[in-house]
């Protein structure tokens, strides 16, 4: 009898890869959320577990923590800034200039704001929160 495990939906995918890149710019180094993972301890099996059945539930929960110490930076718009640039809420990347007509403001201005929001997420505190949420988070 063979199992046959599902693939995840496009959708997904693209708010893994997404993700991935998000983590790869705060880290400044090639990063995924298996690494990370893999920093908390967890094992290959139980990462793989993860990727094959809740990967989706896993990337939601995740984001959702992510965006949650967004909105702890003073300006409001870096959460958006950051979800549109690397399509974390629909799997669907903007570049800056198209973020920068929903704010109304320039592409420099965007750009400008994203490397702010990065500067801020580099902060060793905040990557050290980022792991503890993959951490909790992934702990389904």
């Amino acid at each position: 009898m063979t199992v046959e495990i599902p693939m995840p939906d496009p959708l997904t995918i693209a708010r893994l890869q997404g993700l991935n890149n998000f983590l790869e710019v705060i880290y400044n180094q090639p990063r995924r959320l298996s690494d990370i993972l893999h920093n908390q301890h967890f094992t290959d099996d139980e990462i793989t577990i993860l990727k094959q059945e809740h990967l989706n539930a896993c990337l939601t929960t995740f984001i959702a923590g992510l965006q949650a110490i967004l909105e702890e930076m003073e300006d409001q718009r870096l959460k958006g800034i950051m979800t549109c640039r690397y399509g974390l809420d629909n799997g669907q990347r903007m570049i800056f200039q198209d973020i920068g007509h929903i704010y109304g403001v320039s592409r420099e201005r965007i750009r400008q704001l994203h490397n702010k929001a990065v500067r801020k997420l580099r902060n060793p505190r905040k990557k050290e929160r980022l792991e503890r949420l993959a951490s909790r988070r992934a702990g389904l």
